[in-house]
């Protein structure tokens, strides 16, 4: 359902004969990331779906704050170790093997308590 039809023009002359054998189709759709709920307080986890080409696990990047954190990828699940006291902000990207990068965005952890994520929130939202 991610495939495309890539389109290509074919230049002929009048009364030619073209034959094309070859379709090539494109992996054009972004791969999706979403928060997989979860009531354990010391690790958070995270779903990747891409229909297409599949997740690169060489291209999964969780951050949180300003760290760049260890996580486990056992598809579909993206897990890490909650490290935050307080509120953070949390960014975990993902890319296909057709290079379409996900979304930019990012969710609001609160950990005091017990732990609460909010989100996702565009990076546009952020900047306003």
């Amino acid at each position: 359902t991610e495939y495309q039809q890539q389109h290509f023009v074919v230049t002929t002359s009048p009364s030619a004969k073209t034959q094309v054998d070859t379709v090539r189709m494109k992996d054009a759709v972004q791969p999706q990331v979403a928060l997989q709920e979860s009531n354990i307080k010391d690790s958070i986890v995270f779903y990747a779906l891409d229909l297409g080409s599949g997740i690169n696990p060489n291209r999964i990047f969780v951050t949180m704050g300003n760290d760049t954190l260890d996580f486990n990828y056992n598809e579909p699940f993206i897990s890490f170790k909650n490290s935050c006291i307080g509120d953070c902000r949390v960014k975990v990207s993902v890319e296909d093997f057709a290079h379409n990068a996900s979304p930019r965005v990012f969710w609001k952890v609160f950990n005091k308590d017990s732990l609460f994520i909010s989100g996702p929130y565009t990076e546009l939202w952020d900047s306003l």
